[in-house]
């Protein structure tokens, strides 16, 4: 057996042949078998090999390819975040300024919000004043109005005393003097009476018949003289004249009275 392997069969063989020329020798059968066995090994060992280079050059490239993607899908991805970066920048941006100016816009309300709790406060005085006001405007009116009430009662019941035809009732409108002594009298006589003039009236709706003045004179408890001046019958809102002297003798007068007396029947006297 020779003490070489199957790589060392490259020496053995020339790598260019085409000009050397051919020397024919005979090689034993045996040591032909284990050269060519040791040349088949060789081979194979070979193909082994340069297959297993393949595959590691072949796996190398799908890691080099993948990597080659991933690198590419990150760079891709790094621009894409690179422009969102730019626009959220830019949203950021638009969003700080909106809020600046809401910022403002309250403070600009605050301030309008103290004015016009400012104002509130006046107003709210101004409004219990106005209630209180109107609460006395309302007893005012209901005051108003129930006196209204009373006068319309006190016209009705005006109108029905004017319209309605009511009894005679006399009523007098006299001056009285004491002639004797009054001291503007200047006449001659010095007989002592009570001068009457003036008006009797019959303020009621029918006639007032056979109408007259109870005259009573006084001294002090005494009375000087009682008579009657006769007036005779007074139609409805109508009214007579008095022109009389009632004479007394004595003393001075205390006093008198003159009392209107009449008839709602008429009376006739018999012949």
């Amino acid at each position: 057996m020779y003490g070489f392997c199957c790589s060392d069969l490259k020496t053995l063989v020339p790598k260019n042949t085409e000009n050397v020329p051919v020397r024919e020798h005979s090689v034993p059968e045996g040591e032909l078998k284990v050269i060519t066995t040791r040349l088949y090994c060789n081979i194979k060992w070979e193909l082994r090999m340069e297959v297993k280079a393949k595959s590691t050059l072949a796996v190398t490239a799908v890691i080099l390819f993948g990597s080659l993607g991933v690198n590419v899908y990150l760079y891709v991805q790094k621009n894409g975040f690179a422009d969102d970066e730019l626009w959220l920048r830019s949203q950021l941006s638009t969003l700080e300024s909106q809020l600046a100016t809401v910022q403002n816009q309250l403070m600009s309300l605050q301030d309008e919000k103290g004015n016009l709790e400012n104002l509130v406060e006046p107003l709210e005085s101004q409004e219990v004043n106005l209630k209180n006001q109107i609460t006395n405007l309302q007893n005012q009116l209901g005051n108003l109005q129930a006196e209204n009430e009373n006068l319309q009662k006190e016209n009705a019941n005006l109108k029905h005393q004017l319209y309605y035809e009511r009894e005679p009732f006399l009523v007098t409108r006299l001056g009285v003097s004491d002639v004797l002594y009054n001291p503007q009298y200047q006449g001659k006589s010095l007989i002592p009476r009570l001068y009457i003039k003036g008006e009797v009236w019959n303020i009621g709706g029918k006639p007032a018949y056979n109408c007259s003045l109870h005259v009573v004179l006084y001294q002090g408890s005494v009375v000087a003289n009682e008579t009657l001046i006769e007036l005779g019958n007074i139609e409805p809102w109508s009214y007579v004249n008095v022109d009389k002297n009632i004479y007394y003798e004595g003393e001075r007068l205390t006093n008198w009275t003159i009392t209107p007396q009449w008839s709602v029947i008429p009376q006739f006297t018999q012949r």
